[in-house]
């Protein structure tokens, strides 16, 4: 409703802060002091809009999406920054949208990318931004415009781009693989970039087979994927006696993403070092060797 007030308010309103409602107060724990409401004031007239690390969820965007769809706003900012908040798929799409019908110049989702002029360098380093799921979808749009067609190389390591997550609300286990969406999203554009290091994303089981459509295009260009150091990708659990992990025994993903290896001729590089990989593990990634000569 507050979003629907202030897309529709007239030019009176110059001035709104609110508290933000993405990371909930926590009593007790390592990230208590990072949790809870942050304030912020979007005002009419700025040319920067600077809401890193606010602790934004996906309602704090759609409100801030409503704010950049007023003309008085539209007309002068410039610059939007939403890095290092967990905004959710919702928030990055209404970001998208938004940002699509706008004058911004960048959109910073962690690093700042031009919406407006084409970026200059044939590499994109995100790699430990605290990328989720949410920038993870306005990246993938980005990916798909004019203004990164110079772009050959995009390093998104240390990123929880599919949502995974290990806190309170999950007892404290690593859960993986909530939120697809921003993921699905990329894999969709991956194949038109040379390399791609995807490493230590805590990428899941479920993530597998999203990444093998990346080589379902028969134009793919990708040569180089780096997705090491994600131990979860075949499975992960905890055995009865808390020692040791069980892995393996979600291979269906992984079986998937190595068969599309396998008959993708552009890739001649390909690192899962530190993915747990076990002697099951291993068979499809030897058929996909079998048949692909050049990795």
């Amino acid at each position: 409703k507050l979003a629907e007030y202030v897309r529709d308010a007239e030019a009176a309103l110059n001035s709104m802060t609110v508290d933000s409602t993405g990371v909930p107060k926590k009593t007790y724990g390592a990230d208590r002091e990072a949790s809870g409401p942050r304030t912020y004031t979007l005002t009419v007239g700025e040319e920067k809009i600077d809401l890193s690390q606010k602790n934004l969820g996906s309602a704090d965007v759609v409100l801030v999406a409503a704010w950049l769809q007023r003309p008085e706003v539209s007309a002068v900012l410039e610059v939007l920054a939403v890095g290092n908040n967990p905004i959710g798929s919702e928030g990055g799409s209404a970001l998208v949208a938004a940002v699509k019908t706008s004058n911004l110049k960048i959109i910073d989702v962690g690093k700042p990318l031009p919406v407006q002029e084409p970026y200059e360098s044939q590499t994109l380093d995100v790699s430990h931004t605290e990328m989720g799921p949410g920038q993870v979808v306005i990246l993938s749009w980005w990916l798909a415009t004019p203004f990164s067609a110079v772009l050959a190389s995009l390093n998104v390591k240390g990123n929880m781009i599919t949502g995974s997550q290990r806190d309170s609300s999950t007892n404290w286990q690593w859960q993986y693989d909530l939120d697809l969406s921003g993921f699905s999203a990329l894999c969709q554009v991956l194949g038109r970039l040379n390399e791609v290091n995807l490493s230590d994303c805590h990428l899941g089981p479920a993530s597998m087979p999203e990444l093998a459509k990346v080589f379902r295009d028969a134009s793919a260009a990708l040569a180089s994927l780096n997705v090491s150091d994600n131990d979860s990708i075949t499975g992960k659990r905890v055995n009865d006696r808390r020692t040791a992990y069980v892995y393996a025994e979600q291979l269906e993903g992984w079986t998937t993403l190595c068969s599309a290896i396998g008959t993708t001729p552009s890739i001649t590089e390909f690192d899962c070092s530190m993915c747990g990989l076990t002697p099951p593990a291993l068979a499809p990634l030897t058929e996909a060797i079998k048949v692909n000569a050049a990795v």
